[in-house]
């Protein structure tokens, strides 16, 4: 027996206590059994309602949106031959946006900028450091110049910033190293 199928006789056996009938023997329960109480029978409705929805969610505790969110990132040659590269630098997160775009999100999760940037740090592409406030910084190393990558130094209100920019072989190289960049995330 799966552990479904006892899922479903466990919600069988407690709607059966919750309407005052003993699911071994499938006699009414006498009114002075304990099983009888007006307090368990509540009880029982309520487990028997939460069952019922375990049972109609498959199995799963919780709710599950009408679109479950796939578990591994898939992209198809078809798909990676769609992604529009761009002949000017475009942020890394652009790249990741336009990767997105062209999948099957109801077959696959999304591509995450931190699968590419953390695979760039393991592969020496780009260095990693923290700065004064502890937050963690990624900056383009020379290895990862030599692939198109480029950092630049923006400003906001808040102070400056680096940006890591790709330029199209930097774009063509991430494409062409998608599936390692998936076994090493």
């Amino acid at each position: 027996m799966t552990e479904f199928e006892k899922l479903k006789r466990a919600q069988k056996y407690i709607n059966m206590l919750a309407n005052g009938t003993d699911p071994i023997s499938e006699k009414e329960l006498t009114n002075d059994s304990i099983l009888n109480n007006v307090r368990l029978s509540r009880c029982f409705f309520f487990v028997d309602e939460i069952l019922k929805k375990v049972i109609a969610n498959g199995g799963e505790v919780g709710k599950r949106s009408s679109r479950s969110t796939p578990k591994i990132f898939v992209i198809t040659e078809e798909q990676k031959d769609r992604i529009a590269l761009s002949e000017n630098e475009i942020y890394l997160s652009e790249l990741v946006n336009r990767i997105n775009a062209e999948i099957d999100e109801s077959t696959s999760k999304k591509m995450q900028l931190s699968w590419i940037s953390g695979w760039f740090v393991k592969k020496g592409f780009m260095d990693e450091s923290f700065d004064e406030k502890g937050k963690r910084r990624r900056s383009v190393s020379e290895e990862g110049e030599k692939i198109g990558l480029r950092k630049e130094l923006r400003q906001s209100m808040y102070g400056t910033y680096p940006v890591t920019l790709l330029d199209k072989d930097a774009q063509n190289f991430i494409i062409d190293n998608l599936e390692a960049i998936l076994l090493e995330k």
